[in-house]
């Protein structure tokens, strides 16, 4: 008498739009990892937990030790996943690279050697069209804060003067404090920017900004994608190593998501009973 088989299914997100030669790997790689189960000729202790450690460290390789040909399917998983990875970090540098460089031809105001700035600056960039003046006169001593409210370094003033009470009279009470928070905080010298001649070039800038957002989120999904591997991969190997029986095969398949178009489903039967 047999038991019904579990089955185990886990939803993957497709989460890249690869060249039509890699996601032809990516895809049929997994059709490959069906397999028979070997039979251990010891299935407690040691034994046992060998080829899930192994495969939770190698995708594939708890499976090559039970002589499971869908051991090569998860090595496949592993090699691509790793690939497209470094093809998603790679894309997220040069989309960077692309707004800073965007940033400093239309929008940056200085004419001395290039200097670039930390990414919270560049988001600065994508929500005010100008950074105001660092320091409105530079013919006085000191640095003079912007009073323009509308800019970004005239609402920092702004928001300075409210927190310490200054009136924005040198000497008056605050005012130390509200120019101590303007100087760390103010867009500096080496770094004032003006989207106000051509705003539309703020736009194009804000879309390259999410290009490269989007790489880089792309690229943290894909090592979510190597992670599961690793675990169905590890699961595999342990229940295969624990339940498998010659001529009662686990088996394991993967196929389109009807429900959520873009998904795969991952379903792995294994047998439970005698």
């Amino acid at each position: 008498m047999r038991v019904p088989s579990l089955v185990v299914a886990v939803a993957l997100s497709s989460v890249v739009a690869l060249p039509a030669a890699a996601r032809a790997q990516a895809v049929a790689s997994p059709a490959s990892w069906s397999g028979s189960v070997g039979v251990l000729a010891d299935t407690s202790g040691t034994a046992a937990l060998l080829p899930p450690l192994l495969s939770l460290m190698v995708p594939g390789a708890g499976q090559y030790r039970l002589g499971q040909s869908r051991a090569w399917g998860y090595a496949l998983a592993e090699v691509v996943s790793w690939a497209v990875y470094l093809e998603r970090r790679g894309a997220g540098a040069r989309a960077t690279r692309a707004y800073v460089d965007f940033a400093w031809s239309e929008a940056r105001l200085q004419t001395g050697p290039r200097q670039d700035g930390e990414f919270a600056y560049y988001e600065t960039m994508a929500h005010w069209l100008r950074s105001g003046a660092w320091d409105r006169d530079s013919g006085v001593a000191g640095v003079q804060p912007e009073t323009d409210g509308t800019t970004y370094n005239g609402m920092l003033w702004n928001r300075a003067m409210a927190l310490y009470g200054s009136d924005g009279v040198m000497g008056g009470a605050g005012y130390d404090e509200a120019l101590r928070y303007y100087r760390e905080r103010a867009i500096s010298e080496g770094f004032l920017f003006d989207w106000s001649a051509r705003p539309e070039l703020q736009d194009v800038y804000v879309g390259l900004i999410h290009d490269s957002n989007q790489r880089y989120r792309e690229a943290t999904l894909v090592l979510g994608a190597v992670f599961l591997n690793h675990v169905v991969s590890a699961a595999d190997a342990f229940v295969s190593s624990r339940v498998g029986r010659a001529g009662d095969p686990s088996h394991l398949s993967v196929s389109p998501d009807r429900a959520f178009p873009g998904r795969w489903v991952v379903a792995m039967t294994v047998p439970v009973g005698p």
